[in-house]
């Protein structure tokens, strides 16, 4: 063995990153989750009266349609732990309360889409 091989220093993540990177998966499964519930609703299986996407409002069809696409992409960036997960994920938890909120005016919803984005955060 040459000097160089003996001294050479394997790197190790540290318990944080660690943590973290598992953190990152689990959010993913909830993406992909959110993604199949969705696509549930795009395809019209759920026997809800406004769950049908030909029932909803024209909000709701655009976020639902969006959302449908970017939870399992968010979902596949987070389970990879490539950099542009957490972005599509930020993109995914700002987009569904904002589409929500369109409906709250006046309603006194709102605390329950501040709830909603707290979770969608976490």
């Amino acid at each position: 063995m040459s000097e160089v091989t003996s001294r050479r220093v394997v790197l190790q993540p540290s318990t944080t990153e660690v943590i973290f990177a598992w953190f990152q998966r689990v959010i993913a499964g909830y993406c992909l989750l959110f993604g199949i519930l969705y696509w549930i609703r795009l395809i019209g299986i759920y026997p809800g009266e406004l769950w049908r996407f030909d029932l909803m409002p024209v909000h709701w069809q655009v976020a639902a349609a969006t959302l449908a696409v970017f939870f399992p992409f968010a979902a596949a960036g987070l389970w990879m732990l490539a950099s542009w997960g957490p972005v599509i994920w930020f993109i995914c938890a700002i987009t569904r309360p904002t589409s929500a909120s369109v409906t709250c005016a006046g309603c006194g919803g709102c605390m329950i889409i501040n709830t909603n984005f707290i979770w969608m955060l976490l």
